[in-house]
C-alpha cells in the first residue's frame, strides 16, 4: 500500500538532486554530480538541524565567534547548493575544504571538547568521494600535515585548553593517529567503491547502447529475425517478420523442428504464408539457443524472402533453355531458307513469263503464298535466338487485334465466344504484323484448349503506366507508358507449378499428339525480341489471363502497298554471285539475267576468291552467301575489299546474328539481304549497291 507514495517521494527527491547538479557527461561524471548534489543537500538539511541548537548554546555561553563561524559555514554551504553555474570542480573543492577549515577551528579553539576531529576526518572522505582516489590520498596527506602542525602548537602550549590539560600532547598524538588510520581506511574504501560503481555504470551504459543499436539494426533489417521458444511461440519478431508474416511462423509443423530442439542447426528454404495469404518462400538458417546449462530454450530464425530471386532464377533458366533451342533452330532455319529461296525465285520467274490470265497463275500464287507463310514461320522460330531481329515498323495494336479477332471467330470452336472492344486512341508499337498475329493465335489457341466445353475469350488493348508495378518498373525502367495486350479466358486455370513452366519449350499438359509445347515458348521468344515481357495470371477454376507488355513506338503507323513488279535493268550491269547451294545459285542467276544483269556465278568460295584477284575479273558488285564451307561470305567480302577496293558487296543469309553484323563492319559490305528474298527485294538491293560504286 505504501509502495506508490514512496516511489513518488523518491522521484521528487531525484528531481531536486537533478536541479542541484544535473547529471551530465560520462556515467562516472554523472555519478559524481549526483553524489555532490546529495552531499550538499544532506549537509544543508541535517547541518541545519545541528546548527540551531549549536548557535543557541554558543550564545548562552557567550561564544560569539562560534556563532559567526557556524553561520559563515552554512552560508557557504547554501551558496554552493544554489551556485549551479559554478563548475563541478570548484563546487567539489569548496565542499571538500569546508570540513577541514571547520575542524581546524574547533580543534584549535576547543580541543577534544568539540567535534573537530570528526570534521577533519570528513575532509579526505569527501574529497575521495567527489574527486576520486588521487584527491582522497592528497587530502589524507594534508590531514596528516595539519594534525602534525596542530600537535606542535599543543606541545608548546599555544592553545589555552592544552595548557590546562595534563598529557595533552600524548592524547593529541593518540587521537591523531587513530583519526588518520580510520580516515585512510574509510577514504580508500569509499574511493575504490565510488570508482568501481562509476566504472560499472559506464560499462552498463555502453552495453545498453550496444544492445539498443543491435535491437534497432535487427528490427530494421530487411531479413526476417524471429526468436521462438521450444513450444513454437514467438518470443521476438523484427519489423520485417511482423509485416510479412503477421500470424507468425508455424515451425513446429516442420520436420526440421525436432532436430532443432535436439541442438542441430538447419539451413535451407521453407514455405510460409504472407499477410494477404500469398505463398512465401523463405530461405536462411535456424539455430538452437542454449542456456548456461546447455539446454535448448529457444530457436533463432534468420530468414529472407527469396520469392523474387526464385522468379528471376526461373526466368534465367528458361532464357537459357530458349537460347539453346534457338541456336538449334537457327541452324535448321538457315537450311530451310536455302530450300525456300529457289522456290520463291523460280515461282516468280514463271509468273513473270506467263500472262496474268494463264490457267496456272492461281497455282503459282498458292505456291508463293505457301512459301511466304513458311518464311514467316521460320522468322517466328528465329525469335528464339536473342540476337535476331525482324524488320519491324510502327503498327496500331488495336487494328491488328481487331483483324485477328475476326480470324479467330472463324477458326475457334463455336462454343468459345470472343469479344474485343477497340481502344479509343491508337496504341502504336514497333513490331511486325505477322509475329504479333502469331502471338495472338498461340495465346487464343491455348485459351480455347482450356475451355473444352465452351467459354469466353476476351481480348483487350490499353496503355498502362509502369509506376507502382514492381514487375513493369523493372522491365521498363525509363518508360512512363507501355502498351498492354491481354488475352483472358474463363477456362480451368493453372496450378502454380504448371504456370511456372508454362513458357518452357516442349512442356505441355495436353495428351500425346495434342500439342508440341512450343506455342507459349514462341510467344515468350517473340515478345522478348520485341523488348517486352509476358506476365501470366491464373486462378484454378476461374481462368487465365496473359498480359503482354510492349514499348510504345515513337512514330505513327504507315500504310504499305506491296505490289511485286519486275523491271528490266541496264544490259551493261555485271554481278558476281557466290552461293554453295546450286539450286539457289541457279535460280538467282536466271532471275538476274532476266532482269538484264550479266552474271558470273560460283558455288566454291575459294575459286571465287581467286577470280577476284585475277586479271579477268569483271563485275560491278558482289552477291555472296554468308555461310559457306572453306570460306564465309564475310571472309570473301574482305578478300574483295583487298583486291577490288570499292566493290559493293551484298551479303545474303538465312540466319544472321548480331556478332556477324558487327564483324561485317568495315569490310566493304554495303547491304544485308535476308533469305528467302523476293525478286523485288533482290532488284532493289542490287540497284542500290550498283549506285554506290
Amino acid at each position: 500500500m505504501t509502495t506508490e507514495p514512496n516511489l513518488i517521494r523518491f522521484r521528487q527527491l531525484r528531481r531536486i538532486l537533478d536541479w542541484i547538479a544535473p547529471p551530465v557527461g560520462t556515467p562516472l561524471q554523472a555519478w559524481r554530480l549526483r553524489i555532490l548534489a546529495a552531499v550538499l543537500l544532506g549537509m544543508a538539511v541535517f547541518g541545519l538541524i545541528g546548527y540551531v541548537p549549536t548557535v543557541w548554546l554558543a550564545l548562552r555561553e557567550g561564544e560569539h565567534l562560534v556563532v559567526f563561524v557556524d553561520t559563515v559555514f552554512f552560508l557557504i554551504l547554501f551558496a554552493l547548493l544554489l551556485a549551479r553555474r559554478l563548475s563541478y570542480v570548484v563546487r567539489a573543492l569548496a565542499l571538500t575544504a569546508l570540513p577541514l577549515v571547520l575542524g581546524v577551528y574547533f580543534l584549535a579553539g576547543f580541543g577534544f571538547e568539540a567535534a573537530g576531529f570528526l570534521w577533519v576526518m570528513a575532509f579526505p572522505i569527501v574529497g575521495a568521494v567527489l574527486l576520486g582516489l588521487r584527491t582522497g590520498v592528497t587530502c589524507l596527506v594534508i590531514t596528516a600535515l595539519t594534525l602534525l602542525s596542530l600537535g606542535v602548537f599543543v606541545e608548546q602550549g599555544a592553545f589555552a585548553w592544552a595548557a590546562d590539560m595534563p598529557n595533552a600532547t600524548v592524547m593529541w598524538a593518540v587521537n591523531s593517529i587513530s583519526l588518520l588510520l580510520l580516515a585512510s581506511l574509510t577514504t580508500l574504501s569509499i574511493a575504490v567503491l565510488s570508482n568501481g560503481l562509476g566504472n560499472e555504470a559506464t560499462r552498463r551504459l555502453a552495453a545498453e547502447e550496444r544492445s539498443a543499436q543491435l535491437a534497432v539494426a535487427v528490427d530494421q533489417s530487411d531479413g526476417l529475425v524471429v526468436l521462438m521458444d521450444i513450444d513454437g511461440e514467438v518470443a521476438y519478431a523484427n519489423r520485417t517478420a511482423r509485416e510479412l508474416v503477421p500470424d507468425g511462423l508455424r515451425l513446429t509443423e516442420l520436420a526440421q523442428w525436432t532436430p532443432l530442439l535436439e541442438g542441430q542447426a538447419w539451413a535451407g528454404s521453407i514455405q510460409s504464408t504472407g499477410r494477404a495469404g500469398e505463398p512465401l518462400v523463405l530461405s536462411g538458417t535456424m539455430s538452437p539457443v542454449r542456456n548456461e546449462s546447455g539446454h535448448v530454450t529457444h530457436v533463432l530464425c534468420t530468414l529472407r524472402d527469396v520469392g523474387r530471386e526464385r522468379t528471376l532464377e526461373l526466368r534465367l533458366q528458361q532464357g537459357q533453355k530458349l537460347e539453346a533451342i534457338g541456336t538449334l533452330a537457327g541452324g535448321i532455319a538457315h537450311d530451310f531458307n536455302n530450300l525456300l529461296q529457289p522456290i520463291v525465285l523460280n515461282t516468280e520467274s514463271v509468273q513473270a513469263q506467263l500472262t496474268s490470265d494463264h490457267a496456272v497463275q492461281p497455282m503459282l500464287r498458292d505456291i508463293r503464298q505457301s512459301a511466304e507463310r513458311a518464311r514467316v514461320l521460320v522468322r517466328r522460330i528465329l525469335t528464339f535466338t536473342k540476337g535476331f531481329e525482324n524488320e519491324r515498323a510502327a503498327l496500331d495494336l488495336g487494328e491488328l487485334v481487331a483483324e485477328t479477332e475476326r480470324l479467330l471467330r472463324a477458326t475457334l470452336p463455336p462454343s468459345v465466344k470472343t469479344s474485343f472492344t477497340p481502344p479509343d486512341t491508337p496504341v502504336v508499337v514497333l513490331a511486325e504484323a505477322g509475329e504479333l498475329q502469331q502471338v495472338l493465335l498461340n495465346l487464343a489457341t491455348n485459351a480455347a484448349h482450356a475451355m473444352p466445353h465452351g467459354g469466353s475469350l476476351r481480348l483487350h488493348v490499353a496503355v498502362v503506366r509502369p509506376a507502382g508495378n514492381s514487375v513493369l518498373e523493372s522491365a521498363f525502367p525509363d518508360m512512363e507508358r507501355v502498351a498492354e495486350l491481354t488475352v483472358s479466358d474463363t477456362g480451368s486455370g493453372m496450378h502454380a507449378d504448371v504456370m511456372a513452366r508454362a513458357f518452357e519449350p516442349f512442356f505441355t499438359t495436353k495428351g500425346p499428339g495434342r500439342g508440341t509445347g512450343l506455342g507459349l515458348a514462341m510467344v515468350h521468344g517473340t515478345v522478348t525480341a520485341l523488348k517486352g515481357i509476358v506476365v501470366p495470371h491464373s486462378v484454378q477454376g476461374q481462368g487465365t489471363s496473359m498480359h503482354v507488355y510492349l514499348p510504345l513506338a515513337n512514330t505513327l503507323p504507315l500504310t504499305k502497298h506491296h505490289t511485286p513488279v519486275e523491271t528490266r535493268g541496264h544490259e551493261d550491269r555485271r554481278v558476281m554471285v557466290v552461293d554453295d547451294e546450286p539450286a539457289v545459285l541457279m535460280a538467282t542467276t536466271r532471275l538476274l539475267e532476266r532482269l538484264g544483269w550479266s552474271v558470273v556465278g560460283f558455288t566454291e568460295p575459294v575459286i571465287a576468291a581467286q577470280y577476284l584477284g585475277s586479271e579477268d575479273f569483271a563485275a560491278d558488285c558482289l552477291l555472296t552467301d554468308l555461310s559457306m564451307p572453306a570460306m564465309s561470305g564475310i571472309e570473301l567480302a574482305q578478300r574483295a575489299n583487298e583486291t577490288q577496293p570499292g566493290l559493293p558487296v551484298v551479303l545474303t543469309t538465312g540466319f544472321l546474328e548480331h556478332d556477324h553484323l558487327v564483324q561485317s563492319g568495315g569490310r566493304g559490305i554495303t547491304h544485308v539481304l535476308a533469305k528467302p528474298y523476293s525478286s523485288r527485294d533482290l532488284q532493289q538491293t542490287l540497284d542500290s549497291a550498283w549506285s554506290q560504286r
